[in-house]
């Protein structure tokens, strides 16, 4: 096989899976009930980590785990927060198990999954 062969056979299949994505969107259609598909999952998070520069993956947090910032920092996480992943952080919330998409499981210990 040539390589503008191979070329327009992997163009195929992209095309091929391209239309077989899109009648599965028509079909199903849009809802915020929903949680995103695998690939809407994997272009999001793409775009997210394209987004972030070098230099802020690499930063540290400048505050300490002091006792009284995290006083603060509960409290205003309850006050201002809570009511999307709840006050244990799980997102068994009215709110958060309306949210599209849901929010994260706050209790993970990574959230770039």
């Amino acid at each position: 096989m040539t390589r503008r062969g191979g070329l327009a056979l992997i163009a195929s299949g992209v095309v091929v899976l391209g239309a077989i994505n899109g009648a599965i969107v028509i079909r199903r259609g849009f809802s915020t009930r929903d949680e995103p598909s695998y690939l809407e999952r994997v272009v999001a998070r793409a775009a997210r980590n394209l987004a972030i520069p070098g230099h802020a993956k690499k930063a540290t947090n400048p505050w300490k785990a002091m006792p009284d910032t995290l006083k603060e920092a509960r409290e205003i996480f309850t006050d201002r927060c809570a009511s999307c992943p709840g006050t244990d952080g799980s997102g068994a919330t009215t709110v958060g198990r309306n949210l599209y998409p849901k929010p994260p499981d706050l209790r993970a210990h990574s959230l770039s999954g």
